[in-house]
């Protein structure tokens, strides 16, 4: 007997939509499975440490990232 999300899903989308669909929750599932997001918040760090590391750093963060913020950084 066929759920009540299953007959949703099957009158909006097409089978090969839920094929894709099939694929997407399959590849979260596995991306979960060995990524941790932080969810600590990331530790202050003072330009005093910074400048003794001797090797290259890169530091990537957006506008809108949750959890760098860019005005502050």
């Amino acid at each position: 007997m066929a759920s009540v999300l299953e007959r949703q899903a099957n009158s909006n989308i097409s089978s090969s939509s839920l094929s894709v669909l099939g694929e997407d929750l399959v590849f979260a599932s596995l991306t979960f499975k060995y990524f941790k997001p932080r969810t600590a918040k990331i530790p202050l760090i003072s330009d005093q440490s910074l400048n003794q590391l001797t090797m290259p750093i890169l530091m990537l963060f957006g506008d809108s990232d949750q959890l760098i913020h860019a005005s502050k950084s």
